[in-house]
């Protein structure tokens, strides 16, 4: 991820006004801009009652976007946040609305653009920074999300949150001590904060200490709410993640089996399972959570490789033959299929 504090923002324009004097000469202007279709007039900050007419402008886009939000009608609404802008362009909070409204619907890059315009025009937002961070984030700007992360704590220095973010990305980075300084001050700003303990955690797995990298996300996992499932799910998965990683893989089955059957559904958490499964002896139960994941994601070619592998090991070759064919048919060029081919091939005949 590449940052420079300036890269990433749009430079602001100085725009250009034409005061019409006369009202009969503005309402025959403004039929003429109706007529050829050009947008309205731009509206500066510095005309009385700006401010306040984009406010009431962008409450009622936000009242449509609430009501179609559901349908992930974005779109019309996108549209509608561009019009917006273009008529007051100075408008903080319309830029980030539009930066929300875009990573909604999944169109990262434009959306961290818009937010990193927002943040051109008025710099001190802590958490549009720390939105802007994520965004970049997962556009693997790291960098980028780095500085983002720094100029929320500096912004505020008493959300500890802020720096939690901030200690991920530095770890990241493998600056495990300056990551354990912003973990540390988190914890003294809120000893209860869940997120604080998973980056613990994160740390000493990290740096080679399993055993209170688990105790952390313990932590972590007992001081998340249930309102906040997502998030215990996404501590226990990494819990059982760990467990795997030394080998432990009956305690990682039983950790994904805290999930719930709704949860266990998801094909990331059916691969966890399978490959416990299979590690642990029982090769026609993982296959048969592969062929589940498959069914759920046709396309997914690494699922047909696994469904082939653990039926191959539980002495199913005609099932192993069957997935085999659905990934020749997904990634021919895929490394397993040589592999399985060779491994039927070589079958006693009375299989």
């Amino acid at each position: 991820m590449e940052h420079t504090s300036d890269q990433g923002r749009v430079s602001r324009r100085r725009p250009v006004w034409l005061i019409v004097a006369l009202a009969t000469v503005a309402i025959a202007a403004a039929a003429t801009l109706v007529r050829i279709g050009a947008r309205p007039p731009v509206v500066p900050a510095s005309v009385p009652g700006a401010v306040a007419a984009a406010d009431t402008a962008l409450a009622q886009l936000k009242q449509r976007y609430a009501r179609d939000r559901d349908q992930k009608r974005y779109a019309p609404i996108i549209e509608q946040a561009q019009q917006q802008i273009a008529r007051y362009p100075t408008h903080v909070a319309s830029h980030n609305f539009l930066g929300f409204v875009l990573s909604e619907a999944g169109r990262g890059q434009e959306a961290y653009d818009r937010l990193a315009t927002s943040l051109n025009l008025q710099p001190s937002q802590p958490e549009v920074h720390l939105t802007a961070g994520i965004l970049a984030s997962h556009l693997k700007r790291l960098s980028d999300a780095l500085e983002h992360y720094r100029q929320a704590v500096a912004q505020d220095r008493r959300m500890p949150i802020y720096r939690v973010h901030l200690a991920m990305a530095q770890l990241e980075l493998e600056h495990f001590s300056q990551a354990q300084r912003q973990l540390d001050a988190a914890m003294r700003l809120d000893s209860n904060l869940a997120e604080a303990y998973y980056g613990m955690a994160e740390l000493h797995f990290k740096l080679g200490d399993p055993g209170q990298a688990l105790a952390q996300i313990d932590k972590a996992i007992q001081r998340t709410p249930i309102s906040k499932r997502h998030k215990q799910v996404q501590y226990l998965r990494r819990k059982a993640w760990m467990l795997r990683h030394e080998n432990r893989w009956a305690d990682a089955l039983a950790v994904l089996g805290k999930l719930t059957g709704q949860e266990q559904e998801d094909t990331a958490v059916l691969d966890e399972l399978a490959a416990c499964l299979g590690k642990l002896g029982r090769p026609a139960e993982a296959a048969a959570l592969y062929a589940v994941a498959l069914a759920a994601d046709l396309d997914n070619w690494a699922f047909a490789a696994k469904a082939a592998q653990w039926h191959l090991a539980a002495s199913d070759p005609d099932a192993a033959r069957l997935y085999l064919g659905t990934l020749i048919q997904l990634k021919p060029d895929a490394p397993q299929v040589v592999q399985l081919q060779t491994q039927l091939a070589e079958l006693p005949d009375h299989y």
